[in-house]
This record gives C-alpha cells, structure tokens and sequence, in this order.
C-alpha cells in the first residue's frame, strides 16, 4: 500500500526546517514539556481508537483503504521516534504537521468526509496532548498558519492570556466550507499574543519562507532587497506603539458605505486616532472617537495612515479580500518584539490571501506580481515604522541596519567596501520593484559559439528541397519610377506601429527590392542591397564582440540615482516616479512602461522620442560641447523632458561604455569612470551623472548595480555610424518546414531532457498578400548563419528583421531603424512567442533600454489569453468544428475569409505541387479562421476585465490582435503537420472524424453485438440472477440466446430482472425507436433501483446520457500510422550537447537520428489541439481530454462496485458529477471513480457534445434539460430520494410469467 500522506521525518519538524505546506510550532515552556514517553503514548492511544474506528466514524462505510492509510501514518510517526533523542514535541509536531498536510490535500480533492475524520482525529490528539502536558486534560486549541485566517469572526481583542495547549494550522479554505470546526473569536488573538522566548527564529523563518515563495514563483532566489530585513533586532516597538499600528491598519482597511452622505477624516490627536464627519461619505463607526491621548507621536501615525490608505497595493489586495485581522489583533494585544515580527506577520497574511484569491478565483497573473503588492505594502508600513522608531531615540538615522538579502560584496573596481551594519538604502531602491535576474551573478563571458557563415538558405535533407523551395517563391516583381529609392529621404522609414516601410518607393513600400523593371538607375538605387550583396563587413563596418546588459532592476537604480544628482535638471523624486506594470500575464512582463496617469504618460512620450531620434541627442550630449548649454537651460522643470534625457544618456552613452570594457562589462564601474574622464570637460552634465551612479554605488555596492553577459553582440565600427534602412544582412541559417522543426525540438527534448539551450531560430512568415498565401518556414541559425543571426534582442530596437522579396525569392533581411552610432550595438526585437512556462521565464531580458518588457518572450500559455477560448472554442466546440468540417460543404463565405486570412495554396496546398488538401481540411480551416474573427473582437474586452486593471484599450488590442497573429501561424503548422500525414502512400483521405450514419447509430446503441443495450442487458442478467443462472446468461452471444434461456429458466427469474428484460429483448426498428427503448429501460431501472434500495442508480445515469446524445461519430477507420525518416541530428553535435544534462533513459547519440511515430488517430489530436505546438503526441492528450466529454462511460463500469482505488458510486459522487457537467461540460471526468472509458466500439457522442453543436448554430442548448432530468430522477434513500416510494416500485414490478421467447 503507497499511503498518500506527505509526511515530514521527525528530525525535520524538530529543526523546524519545515515547508509551507504545515508548519508546526513547538509546545511553549508555559504549556508543559512532553517526554519522549508521554507523547509517544498520545500517538499510540491515537493509534488504537483510529484501528477500533471510534475516531475515523464520520468515514463513508466501506472506505478502509483510508482507515488503513490512516493507520499507516500514525504508525510512520511512531516507528520514526524511536530514537532516544527525540523529544516528546517533536513527536507532537509529526503528528500535527501530518495531519495537517493531508486535511488540505483531502479537502482540496473534495474528499470532505475523509478531511472531517482527520479533523476530528487532530481534535482529540490536541486534547490528549494538551492533558498530558498540563496534568488536567486541558482543552485542545486551534490556532491557524499565519495569515491563513480571513474569515467572520476573528475580530475580537485578544485576552489577556493565551489558551493552554498546543496548536494547529490549517488553510484558511478549510474554515470556509463544511468542516465542523468551532474556532473561537479570541483563540487566534490569544494565541498570537503569547510570546516565544526567542523571535529570531520565527522571524527569519518568516523571511525564509518569502523567500522561498518568491523562488516559487519565479522571483528572486536570493538576490534583491527584502522588506522583511528593512529592520533589525534593536527596532523594538512598545506596547502603546503596537496598539497605533493596529488601529492604523484597521481604520486603513475600513471602507466608507455605500450610498452615505459624510466624508470620515481621521486624525491622530496626541496618540490617538479620532474620527470626524464631513459631509460627502459614509461613516466608519469604530468606536475609536473620544479616547484619551496615550502617544506622543501622533503626526506619525497620522502619517502612515495617509501612507498606508494611499498606497495602491493595499487597494488591490483588498479586491482579493486582505483583512489583516490576525495582525491587527495581535498589534492591539502588544504581541510583537519588533518591527520583524510586525512585518513578518503581515507578509505572511498577504501571501495566505493571495494564494486563496489564485485558488478561489482562478485567476490569472504572474505570482511576481502578487509579491511586489506584498512589497509595496511592507515598503510603506516599513518606511513608516521606521520613523516612529527614531522619534523614540530607538533608531537614530545612522544606527546599523540590518542588511537585505542582497549582501553587499565588494568589488575589485574602486567602489568601497561598506559593511552590513553601515548600509542604508536610498528611498528610491527601497521603492525599486522593478524585476530582476536571479541567481548567481555570472561576471564572465559567454564562450562564443563557432558557426559556418551562410550566404544562401542551408536545406539540410534533399527530400525537402523542392518543398522548401516552392514556399520561398513570390511572384513579387519591382516596378517603381525611380523617383523616390536614389535618396535616403525619399527611401523613407520603417514604422514599428504598423509593422511596414512608410516609403515612397513603391517597392519598398511594397516589402520588395527594385529590380530591372523599376525606373530607378541599379547604380544608384538604394533598394537593391539583398540582390547585390551590399551586406555590412566583419571588422569594418561591425565588429562581433561581447555584449553586457542590465534587467530592469539595474536601470531603474541607475536612472534614479542620476535623477537624484539632478545632472540634467529637476524632477520629481525617483521615489514618487510610478514603476512599469509588470503584471500582464504573458506579455513578458510587459505593459504600461510608466504607469497611467498624465504625468507619466508624457514621460512615455518622451521616451518614446528619445527611442526614434533622441538617440542621436544623447550621443551629440555626450560628445559635443553643446550639451553643456543642454543640460543649463534646456530642461528646467519639464520632468518628462529630464526623463527622456536621462534615458537617452543611458541607452546613447552609458551602454556603448559598457560594451567598450570587453571582457570586463561587468564592472559599471569601469565604464562610469571612462565617461568621468571623457566628459569632464566637453559635457559636464554627463560627466555629473557619471558620478552621481558611482557615488550610489560606492553607498550601496554592487548588488543594486550588476550588469550580465548577453552572448557575442553585433556593434557598429563604423566611425559615421549607420544610417536609417542600411541593409545589415539576410537572416539565413538552416530552413526546416513546420513538421519537421517540432519533430527536431521533440528529439533534443528525448536525447538532453529539456528545451533548446538557447534562441538562434526564426520564423520566415510568407506574406498574407502574396498570391499563394501566407504559410511559415522555421530557420535555425545556431551552427550556421549570418552576422545577422548574432544580434541580440532589444524591446525598443535600432534594427528589424522583415521578409523582403527580391529576384523572385522571399528572405528575411535585417535592416537598420535609425542612426546607429559607433560603439553601439545592433540589436532587434525578437517578438518570439513560446507555449512552454520554463522557456518563457529562462527569456530573462537585459536590453536595458527604458521600455524593457522583462522577458525576450511571449507566453501564450497565460490564462488571461484563453478566457475567450474557454467560452467560445473549448474542447467539445472543437469537436464541432471538425465535425462540421466533414459535414458540410466549403461555401462561399469560407472562400472569402479564407482569402481574408492569407490562406492559399502554399498553406493549403499539397506535398504534391497543384493539389490541395481535402476538402473537409480546407473547411475546417476557414471554420477556426471564423472562430478567430470572434476572438478577436471579444478578447479586447475581456482582457480589460483583469482584475487588476492592467490593460489600457490600445494595449488590450494590441494584445488582441497579437493572439489573433499568434493563431494563425499554429493553424498553418497544424496543417503542414496534418498534410504530412496524409501524404504517406495508401493514407486515407477522409476526414479525421465522421458522424456515423443511421444504420451505425443503431447498430452502436441496440442490435450490435457490443451495443449498449445488449451490454447493459448481459450485466443486468448477471447481478439479478442467481449465481448458477448467472453463469449462464454471462455465455450468451446474441438477444436471441438470453430470450432462449429467459424462457427456458423463466420460473427463476427475479421479477425485477423479468420487468426489465420485456425492455431489453424489444425488436427496434430505427435511431429514434432505440433511442425511445433506452429511456424506457431507465425509467423501469429507476424503479427497480428505488425498490432494490440501490445498485443500479450508476447504470440508469449513463443509460440517460446515451438515450438523450442525438450525435455520434467515430475516428477514420483507414488511417495507417506512419513513421517519419530519421530526423538528422549531426547539428545536435554543433550545440554541444554534451555539456547539457541528459535525459533519464535516453540513450540516443546525436547524430544517429530519431524517428517519430505517427499514430492513426494523430490528425484527430492535432486538429483538436491546434492551437498549441508543444504536445509531442496530441493522441495522449486526446485521450485524457475526451474522457466523458465525448466518450461516456463503459455501461460494464456501471456495475462496479470500487475498490482497488476507485471510489463507489455513492451520493457525493452522484452529486460532484452532475456540478461538474453544469459548471463544465468539457472538462474530462476526474479519475479513481467507478467508471472505466475503454470504449471498444471507438464511437463517440455525448449531451454536452450536442449542447455545443446547438449553441454554435444558434439553437437552444439542450444540457440543462437533461441534468434537470438527472436531478429529479427517482433515487434510492442513500441517495437523497424518498423512502416512501419502495412500496409502489415493488407494486408495478410483479413476475406475471417468463417473457415471450
């Protein structure tokens, strides 16, 4: 038996180096010490009445498994305390930590009889605990996890003393359902109240914990400042202080009503908080007006409300239900040592309350997010307490300050070396949330990685050539009059807005080069760069060489610090400038780079046109004399000006700097000081900032100032730089199909274990407006490319990568933005998107420029960009669709939004030139391209529902329209894979699933040999017949044979089973008439069912869900598997995989090759799922996804009776079901029940199925109806029905005689 109980080793609880998931607390010296002996004993008197079953009664009868896995783990804990250095609290906290864990797991499965059990066995261990440590049997106490509590109740003042005994935690989730736990008001207050003798172990448990959760999510791994540590041991807070703080966060959290006509002013009047109306708002009513002055420093705690009610992350975790009562409680009852624990508490709160939100809610944001809310509000009630403390004389403002976790080092460069104790943060890194890289901070070099320079496209196997070559023609010729492509401003620029050439070159206009049918002199024309070759030199005009960049928690402290310096003029204080949104799931960590009010918005203006042309500014600031007079007059109190300023000498001077140390980029100090010594005298306001980012760092060390390598970098060598739309080079490399390129990922995941160890491929997208349409090619250029293919990535670029025709061929050329300087590096936006989470975090970004996203990547897995799929397209419409496709014909509207998307021949065109695909796969195609249509125009305002109102409408349609790209692209490599597929000698080329036809559907549910009548018929003979009669209906092959032997033993037949076999032996004639039959046959089981007292209530629920499906379908019957040639890995060798973790088992060499294997039912999985790429075998996905949905249960599983770790088919059972298919009907039935899902027959159809098919056509959803009849199905007493109605069914089911044979 494999117990499922997560149980901690004792000398783990011990240590208290414990998990999240239950922390124990040792019994206090106050409670009484447990001997080894004593508590021993508890456990094994537990362990006794658990075996008896006095306290696992509440258990469903028949659920042993549990009782005995129970059992199991009493048994663990004692067998694992055996060691004579064990303490008996240990002991105590195994049992409690055990228990503990697996309430929440059961809870959280729904198994809320198995949680109560454990709930009451955690009662009376309390108890027996509490009785043996105090001699008197005191009363079991319960005290919830920190922060877990945000229920009704627990907002009385904690009593003077806290309760005897030890205690529990549980999730707050617990509390809110059906669990029969009394918790007392006060109990949660009382026992914050009690005072450990040492806190500094809770406390730095406490930020170990936020630690770790921050790990969890994908944050710091030990790297950046840590609120929690912002104080140190000597931050005491008196009792009268705790009390101010307390009614400082409740008045805080408190809103005014609804509806009220007086505004409620709070002040702080000689230490304490007195309330007065105004006209205009509701009133609070805490009771708190007219109290007697106790605290000297009320202007401070007057202060830190305005602080406190102010801050916007308070606002939005109070959306997600903060109460703060624990704390609130505990800081009214003077609980807390110092600002540690006050903090500590109030952290662990809002990570409880986050959790719960996430969990509750489903919602969809990045946990990085919800951890820089948590800090926000620490930062603000931190920086508040702070003060107090040094108004008490408790902390002057030198006193040593406990470091965060990013431990200061010292560096080699010059900057001095400061010790913990000396090290006080500048407000503007304290309000620093920018994101960061964690992890060990790397200060070497990337090796360059070798590769074979290419001039054309390398097609690596010669089976693709001519394939490959087809999709890479354009019928795209020239044609301008010469007019406009002889001048760089007549070439024009290239708009990022709208993605195209503003030229008035209609070539280029156009993506095309000119050539011999354009007016223009081929001497003299600026557009022919591709086609003549006139790529930028190596060492001439770029140089290759490492490149360092910084994350956006690097910028941010380098602005603010040359923001301080006011080197380019007066702004605001970095502390009050807004930080970006970094919470837009799945963008990156992109969205609004400033915030959103005016202010800002004017400062993302600016720094937009610092982006476009203010580059050329920042460089003439550093090296002309005229930014002197620039940086005197030029910027006075335009904050937006000193911004953008401020930016641009960043990204124009300060990057180009760093890049010019080499292997030495690390070091910004370096770079800092050659721009001191440079600019001291030619431009001081450069120079000034220099030295403003050296002073900073010299105050705080290296920590707050790391620069990370980024690979090999492209930089301009040319002393005149680059001007706008210089051709750079062609992106070329190795060129796959789609097919192919994720078979290649699926063979690096099987030899190595895990994704790519880096990005060197592209997507060649052919042009919508070509006339064979839009269709992809994927390029990798990691062992053989161009100069192109070293660039890093930018989220503001100087350069772009665009599919350009040229000489009758379609290529990816690299053209520049605008004026590169020299010394700076060429970079363009990768706009990648990735389905898999890992790739997308691992995408750190360190473009360093002002609009940085975070991430490189795109992750189109996020939850916020499926909400309109969940709605419109999930799995069972999906069905429809493919369905539909084989159905009907292509009309003329699918024609057209064929043609509207760029879907033709290349897309839809056959391995074999000329020929298309099916007809049935065109029309699924434009099918799905209708569902874009509608995503489109519902996903805008969707995503501006976000919780946390992250999404503007411009960048709400960005993103719209961007998921609509994103799709698009996955519909045409899931249909190059399907026409792989289907171009396999002797394939069929019938549609992937077809609806079956009358005779089938008959056939399937009545006169089959493995019908479902004729199935339910031969379980129904066996468990209503004696055992001997059993034997001999279980031999019987056809209805003829059961009639035969009915006749012959009709003496002995049950008259239940009699009833029922005058149903199941009926003659039908037609669909409708079985269908009819089936119904009678549940109404006559119903009865039977309710006569019985129960057994056959499973049997009638799947019969009323095969008898009311209209539609059903099966997967084509003449599909063959195929197997694919070997994919050639000798390119797996050039990325030296051999210095990348292998794969348990995988045993495959690179350059042997690896096949893949095709299974028949693979277009019907990739169809159905494909919208996403990543699924090696769509058939196992599949497989999961129909269970129920589309295939409902085997009727041989209805007979079922559990065991072996299924559960019977009980109430609860019953009623979960039907929630689940009302909540969601596409949703897979959960395992570990009763029913099996074999279905040998391979036929398909379901209610949900035929509710989704009437919606998508406009009809009334019929589901309802056919849960409604479930709901008020005639059921036995165990299962909620009446008891009175036994009588009557045993009345109208009386033997009359053997049925006519």
């Amino acid at each position: 038996m494999r117990p499922t109980f997560r149980l901690p080793p004792i000398s783990t609880v011990w240590s208290g180096d414990q998990g999240s998931e239950a922390v124990a607390v040792s019994s206090s010296p106050e409670q009484g010490i447990l001997s080894q002996g004593e508590g021993r004993a508890v456990v094994t008197d537990l362990l006794q009445a658990a075996r008896e079953g006095d306290l696992l009664s509440c258990l469903e009868a028949g659920d042993e498994v549990y009782r005995r896995e129970v059992i199991y783990m009493l048994s663990k804990i004692l067998e694992s305390s055996k060691s004579s250095s064990v303490p008996g609290s240990a002991v105590v906290d195994a049992f409690r930590a055990a228990c503990a864990s697996e309430i929440r797991l059961q809870f959280e499965r729904g198994e809320r009889e198995r949680a109560q059990a454990l709930s009451d066995l955690l009662d009376a261990g309390n108890a027996a605990f509490s009785g043996a440590a105090e001699g008197d049997g005191g009363r079991s106490s319960l005290m919830l996890a920190q922060g877990d509590l945000a229920s009704e109740g627990t907002t009385g003042r904690a009593p003077d003393r806290a309760p005897s005994g030890p205690s529990l935690f549980l999730p707050a989730s617990a509390l809110q359902d059906h669990l029969s736990i009394c918790i007392d008001p006060g109990v949660v207050a009382a026992c914050a109240a009690h005072k450990q003798r040492d806190c500094k172990p809770r406390r730095a448990r406490a930020a170990a914990s936020a630690a770790a959760r921050k790990r969890k999510a994908g944050g710091d791994g030990g790297d950046s400042p840590d609120p929690l540590s912002l104080s140190g041991s000597l931050a005491v807070l008196d009792a009268a202080s705790q009390r101010e703080v307390g009614r400082v966060l409740r008045l805080a959290l408190q809103q005014p009503r609804a509806g009220g006509g007086e505004e409620v002013v709070v002040k702080f009047e000689a230490g304490d908080i007195n309330t007065q109306k105004q006209e205009g708002a509701g009133e609070l009513g805490d009771g708190d007006a007219g109290q007697q002055p106790t605290h000297p420093h009320s202007k401070l705690f007057q202060v830190l409300l305005e602080e406190v009610r102010g801050s916007q992350a308070l606002v939005q975790l109070q959306g997600m239900g903060l109460q703060l009562e624990n704390t609130i409680s505990s800081l009214e009852a003077g609980s807390f040592e110092d600002v540690g624990d006050v903090l500590a508490a109030v952290a662990d709160e809002v990570h409880a309350c986050t959790e719960r939100y996430i969990t509750l809610q489903g919602a969809a944001m990045r946990r990085g997010r919800l951890a820089s809310l948590q800090d926000a509000l620490l930062s603000v009630l931190s920086s508040g307490l702070e003060g107090v403390l040094a108004a008490d004389g408790l902390r002057g403002p030198d006193t040593a300050r406990k470091p965060g976790r990013m431990a200061d080092r010292a560096s080699s460069s010059g900057a001095s070396s400061r010790t913990p104790g000396s090290l006080r943060l500048p407000p503007s890194i304290l309000a620093n949330k920018e994101p960061f890289r964690h992890g060990e901070w790397r200060k070497e070099p990337f090796p360059a990685r070798p590769y074979t320079r290419l001039s054309e496209y390398d097609i690596l196997e010669p089976g693709m050539v001519e394939q490959i070559r087809r999709k890479l023609l354009t019928t795209k010729r020239g044609g301008c009059d010469g007019q406009n492509c002889t001048t760089t401003h007549g070439l024009g620029s290239y708009s990022l807005e709208h993605d195209c050439f503003r030229s008035g070159c209609a070539c280029l206009a156009a993506n095309t080069e000119c050539d011999d049918a354009c007016g223009c002199p081929a001497q003299e024309c600026l557009n022919r760069a591709i086609s003549q070759r006139q790529t930028l030199q190596l060492g001439v005009d770029v140089d290759e060489r490492d490149a360092w960049g910084m994350d956006c928690y690097t910028r941010r402290n380098i602005q603010d610090a040359v923001l301080d310096s006011k080197a380019f003029g007066q702004a605001k204080s970095p502390a009050q400038l807004p930080h970006p949104d970094l919470s837009q799931d799945g963008a990156g960590g992109g969205g609004k780079p400033f915030g959103s009010s005016s202010t800002t918005k004017a400062a993302a203006a600016a720094v937009v046109a610092a982006t476009a042309g203010g580059h050329a500014a920042g460089l003439a600031l550093a090296t002309s004399p005229a930014g002197g007079e620039i940086e005197a007059e030029g910027v006075g109190s335009d904050a937006a000006g000193v911004l953008s300023r401020v930016h641009a000498w960043i990204e124009g001077v300060l990057l180009p700097a760093i890049t010019k140390q080499g292997q030495h980029g690390w070091d910004i100090a370096l770079a800092l000081n050659h721009i001191r010594e440079r600019d001291q005298k030619a431009v001081p306001a450069s120079a000034r900032a220099a030295k403003a980012v050296l002073d900073r760092l010299a105050k705080v060390g290296y920590n707050y100032f790391r620069l990370h390598p980024k690979g090999m970098g492209l930089v301009c060598k040319r002393p005149a730089g680059l001007s706008p739309l210089t051709f750079v080079e062609e992106y070329l490399g190795e060129i796959h199909t789609p097919w192919r390129w994720f078979e290649i990922q699926d063979a690096v995941k099987k030899i190595t274990g895990d994704e790519l160890p880096d990005f060197y491929n592209i997507v060649l997208e052919r042009p919508k407006d070509e006339e064979q349409g839009y269709d992809v090619l994927f390029i990798d250029a990691a062992s053989k490319g161009t100069i192109a293919s070293r660039m890093s990535h930018s989220c503001t670029p100087n350069c772009q990568a665009t599919v350009m025709a040229c000489d009758g061929r379609l290529t990816i050329a690299m053209h520049t933005l605008r004026q590169i300087a020299e010394g700076e590096e060429l970079t363009f936006d990768y706009s990648s998107v990735t389905e898999s989470e890992k790739e997308f975090r691992d995408a750190i970004c360190l473009c360093s420029t002002a609009t940085c996203r975070g991430s490189y990547l795109y992750y189109t897995g996020s939850r916020a960009f499926q909400t309109v799929m969940a709605a419109k397209h999930n799995f069972l419409h999906r069905q429809v669709c493919l369905l539909r496709a084989a159905s009907q014909p292509l009309t003329p509207d699918d024609a057209a939004r064929l043609r509207r998307h760029g879907l033709g021949s290349s897309a839809l065109g056959c391995a074999v030139q000329g020929q298309r695909v099916p007809a049935w796969l065109e029309k699924w195609a434009a099918l799905v391209c209708e569902y874009l249509e509608q995503e489109q125009a519902s996903l805008c305002s969707e995503l501006l529902k976000h919780p946390l109102g992250i999404y503007t409408e411009a960048t709400a349609s960005a993103e719209a329209r961007g998921v609509t790209a994103n799709r698009l692209q996955n519909i045409v490599i899931t249909l190059d894979k399907v026409k792989m597929v289907l171009a396999a000698p002797g394939q069929s080329q019938g549609p992937a699933i077809y609806l079956l036809s009358d005779a089938e559907v008959l056939d399937h549910l009545w006169h089959g040999p493995r019908s479902v009548g004729f199935r339910a018929l031969q379980g129904l003979t066996q468990v209503l017949s004696s055992p001997s009669l059993s034997r001999h209906f279980s031999a019987t092959q056809t209805r003829e044979d059961v009639a035969r032997l009915a006749a012959r033993h009709g003496a002995e037949l049950a008259p239940e089973l009699v009833c029922l076999l005058g149903i199941l032996l009926r003659d039908v004639a037609g669909v409708d008439e079985a269908r009819a039959a089936l119904s009678d046959l549940v109404r006559e089981l119903r009865r039977v069912d309710v006569g019985l007292g129960g057994g056959l209530t499973a049997l009638a629920d799947v019969l009323t869900l095969y008898a009311r499906t209209r539609t059903w379908f099966a997967p084509e019957r003449g599909y063959v598997s195929v197997v694919s040639s070997p994919v050639p890995l000798h390119q797996l060798h050039d990325l030296h995989l051999g210095q990348f973790p292998r794969a348990p088992g995988a045993g495959t060499r690179a350059g042997a090759g690896v096949s893949k294997l095709y299974r028949p039912t693979y277009p019907w999985g990739q169809l159905s799922g494909w919208y996403k790429q990543t699924v090696a075998d769509p058939t196992a996905s599949l497989s999961a996804e129909r269970r129920g949905s589309i295939s409902l249960p085997d009727v041989e599983s209805c007979f079922s009776k559990g065991g072996t770790g299924r559960t019977p088919y009980s109430a609860k059972e019953r009623r979960d079901l039907l929630e689940a298919l009302a909540r969601r009907p596409d949703a897979q039935w959960r395992s570990g029940t009763i029913f099996s899902f074999r279905n040998e027959a391979r036929v398909y159809g379901s209610p949900m199925l035929d509710d989704a098919w009437d919606r998508v056509e406009g009809r009334a959803g019929g589901l309802e109806a056919v849960l409604q009849e479930l709901r008020d199905a005639d059921v036995p007493p165990t299962f909620g029905g009446s008891a009175g109605s036994k009588a009557g069914a045993r009345s109208r089911c009386v033997r009359t005689g053997p049925p006519e044979s």
